[in-house]
């Protein structure tokens, strides 16, 4: 438990799901966001699924995650918090790797930005 100012992000990582699990897990995901005090924090919450069997890929050919996959998400879903998984049927899943990955650099840029900004005021 932390104060809600010293939140940088919130990660829900469950084990395993499927389509039925990803609406719960968006859900959850929703009602953590809005603890969040402004609108640019929400960007920060993710969901992430380590296993899912879920046949329908997450991120097609024409909308691979890049390193602002997450704002790009919100703003073409803003009641929608996002979600990825690392596997798919025990075989890794590149693109939801890497948009975890991303997600990650994100959080660590932002937590640098503030830091900065913190020392110049």
């Amino acid at each position: 438990m932390v104060p809600i100012f010293a939140v940088r992000a919130i990660i829900e990582i469950k084990r395993k799901g499927n389509k039925s699990e990803r609406k719960k897990l968006t859900q959850q995901l929703k009602a953590r966001q809005n603890l969040l005090v402004t609108p640019s924090d929400m960007a920060f919450v993710l969901g992430v699924f380590v296993n899912d069997n879920d046949p329908q890929p997450w991120f097609n050919d024409e909308r691979k995650p890049g390193p602002n996959w997450v704002e790009d998400y919100r703003l073409s879903n803003p009641e929608k918090p996002p979600v990825t998984r690392i596997l798919h049927n025990n075989e890794p899943d590149t693109n939801g790797i890497m948009a975890f990955i991303y997600f990650l650099a994100q959080v660590a840029l932002r937590k640098e930005r503030l830091a900065t900004q913190g020392t110049t005021t």
